[in-house]
């Protein structure tokens, strides 16, 4: 977002993703997993790669609801390919050790997001996202559609984090989005 706001005739499209972007009036803490679980996978298994290991191996679904943010009875109904591309976000994060500071300043850029230029942003816009997303990126992809101009809105009704069950729906609706802003 900040880089169409600062470099408009270089943005041709924007495509926010499950995206983190705060909502005035609301408080960070409900966009995030008020969960003590998601807080301990945070500070202390993602702390070590041996731990983050040992967790994918030994309880994987636990890091499917913190990290992925996605619904265990979500994930549990999946096709085994949605499964299987879910576990591969998971293992995605090794090593974890080199990527900590990238996964806090993550954290602390959603908190401290700026939403009040979003109006300035005049390239086409596909915010997509899902209503059981843990992190509620629902709110804020319906926040940032109504307050930029060209913007098409997608929220599934489930999927989490990770949109599982409509992979493919996501791939086309890209694709198609894509294709119709090179024109």
């Amino acid at each position: 977002m900040e880089f169409c706001i600062r470099h408009e005739r270089r943005c041709s499209a924007l495509v926010l993703l499950v995206p983190a972007i705060p909502v005035p009036g609301r408080d960070v803490a409900e966009t995030t997993p008020p969960s003590p679980l998601w807080q301990f996978v945070f500070d202390h298994v993602l702390q070590s790669d041996f731990v983050i290991w040992a967790v994918t191996r030994l309880r994987h679904e636990m890091l499917i609801e913190t990290v992925l943010a996605t619904p265990l009875d979500v994930y549990r109904n999946a096709s085994p390919a949605e499964q299987a591309r879910a576990r591969a976000v998971v293992e995605g994060v090794f090593p974890v050790g080199p990527k900590r500071a990238g996964l806090e300043n993550d954290a602390r850029m959603t908190h401290a997001a700026s939403a009040h230029a979003m109006e300035l942003i005049t390239a086409p816009t596909l915010a997509i996202s899902t209503r059981d997303d843990l992190y509620d990126t629902a709110a804020g992809a319906e926040y940032a559609a109504s307050r930029i101009t060209d913007s098409r809105l997608i929220v599934f009704p489930s999927g989490g984090h990770a949109w599982l069950g409509h992979d493919q729906a996501v791939r086309d609706a890209l694709v198609a989005f894509l294709d119709e802003t090179r024109h």
